[in-house]
């Protein structure tokens, strides 16, 4: 499943992750189980690409951001290191992309641009707070627990180029260098 995820299989990949999600509690459960989050991750940043925030639009969005937040708490709850760190950077990554949607929405009919802005800042405001927990508390574990993958370098700077799970196979850790040094 692992390897068809990458290759960009990933209408083939989410079958053998499902299974292999479901064998067990270990490693390869909770690599499986964070796959599909990502999964997940990826259809709901498209889902959020900034519209007319109509009622239907917030309220869909907020329901497929609790469904990432879920799955990728599970994988949370499994308890392996370098899943931990992935998850808590996709976490953060998540609330920037719903407070990117939420910045940049245009309003529906009816309400003003200024009246969206207003009613929007005070919570864009708090889901970057949010981010910046995860962000935070995924750098805290990874540095406690000596995981150091390019997770831990996309929380260190969020704002810069999306990481993946494939990142950490391909070249070292910034982190990692930095703390061998």
């Amino acid at each position: 499943g692992v390897a068809k995820f990458r290759l960009g299989d990933k209408k083939f990949a989410a079958p053998l992750l499902n299974r292999a999600a479901d064998s067990g509690s270990g490693n390869t459960a909770a690599h499986a189980r964070f796959l599909l989050a990502q999964l997940e991750f990826e259809r709901v940043r498209f889902a959020l690409r900034p519209k007319v925030l109509s009622p239907a639009l917030l309220k869909a969005a907020s329901v497929n951001v609790q469904s990432v937040e879920g799955a990728l708490q599970k994988v949370i709850d499994m308890e392996q290191g370098q899943w931990i760190v992935g998850s808590l950077y996709m976490l953060g990554r998540l609330q920037l992309e719903l407070a990117r949607f939420l910045s940049e929405g245009q309003p529906s009919e009816g309400v003003t641009a200024m009246q969206l802005q207003q009613s929007m800042s005070e919570q864009v405001v708090k889901v970057r707070e949010r981010a910046q927990e995860y962000f935070t508390r995924c750098q805290k574990i990874a540095t406690e627990r000596q995981i150091f993958t390019k997770f831990l370098d996309g929380c260190k700077r969020p704002s810069s180029q999306l990481v993946s799970e494939a990142d950490d196979f391909l070249a070292p850790s910034q982190s990692r260098e930095a703390n061998e040094q």
